[in-house]
């Protein structure tokens, strides 16, 4: 028979591990039962959501997933039916395909941040790349974005303006005869068009194209080991970034408490930090 003092140990030692059972069965309680906020945005935005969805999580009791892709691919799952709490989009066209479908919750979107494009190479430039004009030489190897999705579309824009300011002969900005025909000179140098912005930056990364054009953000970030040409304000594109709240959004508190963060303190040094352009800062 147990003595008094073995009882109350015995006791306590129970009433710890039953506690202890408490506590634990509570996390996984908490743990399992934290909502899902579904984000869909554009792949370039991949290194400054990532940053978002880990800061958000730490602050909510919320289970973010990202969905990164096009912004084109993302609108036609958003019209297919797929589970959307918000929208960040590369492209102001696809946002606004969007809110006249009467998808987007009070019909806003909101601009948070800009971009501008660049001409990516590998750490080595096995090219010996320099100049936008060294895009034309015969066997430079050029990925770009197809033109369907918002990145091949600013390419095309881009491409488009360097041959009609620097090889047209009436241009005050003509440079020389090597410039002229310039956009159909780099089109006849692309081994590859991909799905998306993020998966140009993968292929040059790799190898396996001497070129591509990305955007600003992707080259900007200190770090990053791509070498790249800078193309002069004159010629390139302003991208603009808009993000929304879903009209049938399945979590639309939180799905608006999101948007909200985006357009925080916190997130103006975030998204400069990760080489975009605030809206404040434009």
């Amino acid at each position: 028979m147990l003595s008094k003092p073995r009882k109350i140990l015995l006791a306590t030692v129970m009433v710890v591990v039953v506690a202890a059972s408490l506590i634990a069965g509570y996390h996984y309680y908490i743990q399992t039962t934290r909502v899902q906020l579904r984000i869909f945005a554009a792949s370039s935005l991949t290194n400054l959501f990532r940053e978002y969805k880990s800061r958000f999580e730490s602050q909510h009791n919320v289970e973010i997933i990202l969905n990164l892709a096009s912004s084109n691919a993302l609108r036609e799952q958003i019209i297919s039916g797929s589970p959307c709490d918000v929208f960040a989009s590369a492209s102001i066209a696809e946002m606004d395909m969007l809110r006249n479908d009467g998808l987007i919750f009070h019909n806003r979107s909101r601009t948070f941040a800009h971009n501008y494009l660049a001409v990516a190479m590998p750490p080595d430039n096995p090219a010996k790349l320099n100049s936008l004009e060294d895009l034309t030489k015969k066997g430079v190897r050029i990925v770009l974005a197809d033109f369907k999705t918002p990145m091949g579309n600013y390419t095309s824009q881009v491409l488009s303006n360097i041959e009609s300011s620097w090889g047209d002969r009436n241009s005050k900005y003509y440079q020389k005869t090597e410039i002229e025909k310039y956009k159909s000179k780099v089109l006849a140098n692309v081994v590859a068009y991909e799905a998306n912005a993020q998966q140009v930056v993968t292929s040059v990364m790799n190898g396996l194209a001497d070129a591509g054009f990305v955007y600003l953000s992707d080259v900007a970030v200190k770090g990053v080991k791509l070498q790249a040409i800078s193309i002069p304000p004159e010629l390139n594109v302003k991208t603009s970034y808009q993000i929304a709240v879903l009209t049938n959004a399945p979590q639309l508190r939180l799905a608006i408490m999101f948007v909200d963060y985006v357009f925080s303190e916190e997130s103006l040094e975030i998204i400069q930090k990760w080489g975009f352009t605030s809206v404040e800062a434009s």
